[in-house]
Protein backbone atom coordinates (compact mmCIF):
# COMPACT_ATOMS: atom_id res chain seq x y z
CA UNK A 1 0.00 0.00 0.00
CA UNK A 2 1.05 3.59 -1.19
CA UNK A 3 1.01 6.35 0.78
CA UNK A 4 -0.25 9.39 -1.16
CA UNK A 5 -0.17 12.79 0.37
CA UNK A 6 -1.22 15.67 -1.15
CA UNK A 7 0.14 19.33 -1.29
CA UNK A 8 -2.27 22.28 -0.15
CA UNK A 9 -1.28 22.98 -3.96
CA UNK A 10 -3.29 20.29 -5.32
CA UNK A 11 -5.89 20.10 -3.03
CA UNK A 12 -6.89 23.51 -3.46
CA UNK A 13 -6.38 23.07 -7.51
CA UNK A 14 -9.12 19.75 -6.70
CA UNK A 15 -11.61 21.92 -5.14
CA UNK A 16 -11.39 24.97 -7.50
CA UNK A 17 -11.76 22.28 -10.60
CA UNK A 18 -14.73 20.67 -8.87
CA UNK A 19 -16.53 24.23 -7.71
CA UNK A 20 -16.18 24.96 -11.56
CA UNK A 21 -17.75 21.85 -12.77
CA UNK A 22 -20.45 22.39 -9.91
CA UNK A 23 -21.50 25.65 -11.51
CA UNK A 24 -21.41 24.27 -14.71
CA UNK A 25 -23.47 21.42 -13.93
CA UNK A 26 -26.02 24.09 -12.36
CA UNK A 27 -26.29 26.74 -14.89
CA UNK A 28 -26.78 23.49 -17.34
CA UNK A 29 -30.01 22.90 -15.51
CA UNK A 30 -31.23 26.38 -15.57
CA UNK A 31 -30.49 26.75 -19.27
CA UNK A 32 -32.71 23.33 -19.65
CA UNK A 33 -35.62 24.55 -17.94
CA UNK A 34 -35.47 27.95 -19.96
CA UNK A 35 -35.58 26.41 -22.93
CA UNK A 36 -38.39 23.67 -21.88
CA UNK A 37 -40.13 26.87 -20.41
CA UNK A 38 -39.77 28.66 -24.06
CA UNK A 39 -40.74 25.42 -25.80
CA UNK A 40 -44.03 25.74 -23.73
CA UNK A 41 -44.72 29.07 -24.56
CA UNK A 42 -44.38 28.50 -28.19
CA UNK A 43 -46.77 25.50 -28.23
CA UNK A 44 -49.11 28.22 -26.59
CA UNK A 45 -48.96 30.91 -29.11
CA UNK A 46 -49.12 27.47 -32.38
CA UNK A 47 -52.31 26.58 -30.64
CA UNK A 48 -53.71 29.91 -29.73
CA UNK A 49 -53.00 30.91 -33.47
CA UNK A 50 -54.52 27.74 -35.37
CA UNK A 51 -57.63 28.29 -33.22
CA UNK A 52 -57.77 31.60 -34.40
CA UNK A 53 -57.52 30.89 -38.27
Amino acid sequence: MSNVSMTSFEILNFVECFSIAYRILLIMSMIVACVERSFSKLKVLKNFAFKKI
